[in-house]
């Protein structure tokens, strides 16, 4: 559609076939812009001002963290609904058919715009520069353990800010705290709107949830799966316990851009 501009303070570009939003991201950022839109209706007004919704209709922020290619890769910017277990059985091969009905109704008619999934564990890696060669190589298709490089661990989101380790739980590495109240995440966005975490470093919180679900299973075990955490950090979790979804939703750049 033909473009046009608002005149506001973010500096934002809205479509006439498109009344979402879309902020470019600012010097510092390390996400890849900001997206307010109603999935379910892509032509529906949606800005700064609107009120953000937990349910599968409503205005939406999405946080752009691939804009490579002809899609942008961007996650909603808190939890949907309460919290489920990723399998009931306690088994990681595969996630539950509730899980995944669950997921399909919390986003039910985002179809309209694009496709709906969770973030892999292997992508967190990358946004945070955990996968780098020159840190600790992260990879979800190595086994459990701490050796850098050759095995994979949990880690904080911000443990690139500390010096770099031969092992995730060196005194300095990736499994020291970096970020608290007064030392805010880069990395915020990917777990704002959690328990507590303001005081690991994010933005804002809520109580009604801790964590979400991330698509990995964790490499050689049968029972647990990556998840995020409000403490900023990428851990494990058994299969059977409750936590969070946060969907990606992949959409056409055309959609947005006209």
């Amino acid at each position: 559609g033909k473009k046009y501009t608002y005149s506001n303070s973010e500096g934002a570009v809205v479509y006439e076939s498109f009344k979402g939003t879309i902020v470019a991201k600012q010097a510092g950022e390390t996400h890849k812009g900001i997206v307010y839109m109603d999935p379910s209706n892509p032509k529906a007004v949606c800005n700064s001002s609107s009120t953000i919704t937990t349910t599968p209709d409503g205005c939406k922020k999405f946080y752009i963290y691939d804009d490579s290619g002809d899609t942008y890769k961007m996650i909603n910017d808190r939890n949907l609904g309460s919290g489920i277990q990723w399998n009931p059985s306690g088994k990681n091969a595969s996630m539950s058919t509730a899980f995944t009905t669950a997921i399909a109704d919390r986003t039910a008619g985002w179809d309209a715009a694009g496709s709906v999934r969770l973030i892999s564990a292997d992508e967190i890696a990358h946004i945070v520069g955990a996968d780098s060669n020159d840190t600790i190589k992260w990879s979800s298709s190595l086994p459990y353990g701490t050796t850098v490089g050759t095995q994979s661990s949990w880690f904080y989101l911000d443990g690139g800010r500390n010096s770099a380790p031969t092992t995730y739980s060196d005194y300095n590495g990736w499994q020291k705290q970096y970020a608290y109240s007064t030392r805010k995440s880069n990395y915020a966005w990917l777990y704002d709107y959690t328990g507590s975490c303001t005081t690991y470093g994010c933005q804002s919180a809520d109580s009604s949830t801790y964590s979400y679900w991330t698509s990995s299973a964790v490499w050689g075990s049968t029972d647990t799966v990556w998840y995020v955490r409000n403490y900023g950090g990428l851990n494990s979790y058994y299969a059977n316990n409750n936590s969070g979804i946060r969907p990606v939703l992949e959409i056409p750049k055309s959609i947005i851009e006209g």
